[in-house]
C-alpha cells in the first residue's frame, strides 16, 4: 500500500472552506456543516465535513476512505505478523510491527522525492519514543545542478550522488542519533552508508529484503554491509514482502 499524491489534486481553495474530487467515484466533495452527509448528484457534490485540504474524508456518496493514512492502518491491523529473513520471527509485539511499516511506508513516500530514474531510495531515523528525527532521499549535492542528463551518466552520477542514508544523517542534529531507528527504502543501506549508520551512533536498521532485480547490482555490497553491522552490533531487521 503507497501513499498516494492523487488524494491532492482537486484541491481548490474557497475561502472558508474547501474541495476535492473523491479518487473512487470523481465527485467534488465540498466542506459545508449545514449541509453535512449531503449529495447533489446534479451538481456533482458532496458535503464533507472540513477542512478537507487537511484531513482526506470519507466519500458521502460511494463511502470511499480517501485518506491514504486511515487506509494503510486498516490494512496493517489485518496483516499477520511477518517473518523476517532467515526465518527469524519478526518482531515481540504486533504494535512494533506497526510502527515499522508506517516507517517503511514513508520511507517509499520519501524515496519518490528522488530524481533518480535508476533506483529512488528513501530514508527516515526515529529515536526511541518513535519521534522523527530525520529523513533523506538520493540525490545530488545541494547548490549542485541535477538536470536529469546527469542521471544518464552512470559513472558520474556514483561519483556525486548522496545516498539517502547519507542526506538522513547530514540533516539530523547528530546527538538525537544515539540509539536511534534507521528505515530505508527499497533496501538496507550499502557499505558506504554502513560505516556512516555505525559512527552516528543508530542502533537498529530496518528495511526490505534486497529485490530480486536489484541482486546482481547490490548484492555483494550488501553482504559486506551486512557484515559491518552485525561486527558492530547493529541491529539489522529485514522484512518480507514489502514492495
Amino acid at each position: 500500500m503507497t501513499y498516494n499524491f492523487t488524494e491532492f489534486t482537486g484541491f481548490v481553495a474557497r475561502g472558508c472552506y474547501s474541495s476535492r474530487r473523491c479518487e473512487n467515484c470523481g465527485i467534488m466533495m465540498e466542506c459545508g456543516s449545514s449541509k453535512l452527509g449531503q449529495v447533489d448528484l446534479e451538481k456533482n457534490v458532496a458535503y464533507v465535513a472540513g477542512p478537507c485540504c487537511c484531513i482526506p474524508p470519507i466519500c458521502p456518496n460511494c463511502k470511499y476512505d480517501n485518506c491514504s493514512y486511515r487506509r494503510m492502518e486498516t490494512q496493517i491491523n489485518k496483516m499477520e505478523i511477518p517473518e523476517l529473513g532467515g526465518g527469524r520471527p519478526c518482531y515481540p509485539n504486533h504494535q512494533q510491527t506497526k510502527w515499522d511499516f508506517r516507517f517503511l511506508e514513508m520511507a517509499k513516500l520519501i524515496s519518490k522525492w528522488s530524481k533518480d530514474p535508476s533506483t529512488k531510495c528513501g530514508a527516515i531515523t526515529t529515536d526511541k519514543d518513535r519521534r522523527i528525527i530525520s529523513l533523506g532521499y538520493n540525490g545530488f549535492a545541494k547548490g549542485t545542478d541535477d538536470n536529469y542528463k546527469k542521471y544518464e551518466d552512470r559513472d558520474r552520477k556514483i561519483a556525486t550522488i548522496v545516498h539517502c542514508e547519507e542526506n538522513a544523517i547530514l540533516f539530523s542534529d547528530r546527538s538525537l542519533l544515539k540509539g536511534a531507528t534507521l528505515y530505508t527504502f527499497p533496501f538496507q543501506p550499502c557499505a558506504k552508508c554502513a560505516g556512516l549508520v555505525i559512527n552516528a551512533g543508530i542502533t537498529r536498521c530496518v528495511a526490505p529484503v534486497l529485490p530480486k532485480d536489484k541482486e546482481e547490482r547490490w548484492g555483494k555490497n550488501i553482504e559486506i554491509a551486512s557484515e559491518m553491522f552485525k561486527e558492530a552490533g547493529i541491529q539489522m531487521d529485514l522484512i518480507e514482502g514489502f514492495k
